[in-house]
């Protein structure tokens, strides 16, 4: 992951595969993204920080074949993991995320 985003401990690269059908590519992707966040919920239990991230190289088959995403496949996130120094000890709410909405 070197260069292509910031250094953490350990990556996780959430992969959803492509159909034909663009309802069930739309299904999928929102199923994965359920996912994501089931395994954040589980991931803080164990005081485990994972932050999901988007990068632009993820749309670039050249650059994820590295990683051995096929062609039916996409990376849907890269989740990034570690033990922070500052531990959640007692708190079992997760950090509030900043939403920025615009209306287009």
């Amino acid at each position: 992951m070197q260069g292509l985003q910031e250094p953490a401990p350990a990556y996780l690269l959430v992969l959803v595969k492509e159909e034909a059908d663009q309802y069930k590519r739309e299904e999928d992707f929102a199923a994965v993204c359920c996912l994501i966040q089931n395994f954040r919920l589980l991931a803080h239990e164990q005081s485990l920080g994972v932050r999901c991230t988007l990068h632009d190289w993820m749309y670039d088959p050249s650059r994820t074949e590295m990683f051995g995403v096929l062609n039916n496949e996409r990376i849907a996130a890269v989740l990034e993991m570690g033990y922070g120094a500052n531990q959640w000890k007692g708190n079992t709410e997760l950090p509030e995320t900043q939403l920025h909405f615009e209306l287009l």
